[in-house]
């Protein structure tokens, strides 16, 4: 993506926003910041995927959590009627 640059703007930066972007792969600041947006939108689809799988999988995982926190007070409820039942 190598073109003529018609677009000028003046930015304002925290030290540790400078910093992140000073210590980027590039030529000069303009290079680094470039190459950061770059990056960020070229691996945009695939962190939306990852994520789409990751919350995918925690669906998963707290479905499975309830169906075995339900079962946990199922056998809880149980038990307690049998203490009930034999105590009398």
């Amino acid at each position: 993506m190598s073109g003529q640059k018609k677009i000028s703007k003046s930015i304002r930066l925290t030290e540790e926003i400078y910093n992140y972007i000073d210590a980027y792969p590039g030529d000069g600041f303009n290079n680094k910041f470039e190459n950061i947006i770059r990056d960020a939108m070229f691996s945009e689809a695939d962190r939306k995927k990852r994520l789409e799988i990751l919350e995918e999988r925690e669906k998963d995982i707290t479905a499975r959590y309830k169906k075995k926190q339900d079962k946990l007070l199922s056998l809880h409820r149980d038990l307690v009627n049998l203490m009930h039942t034999y105590s009398e």
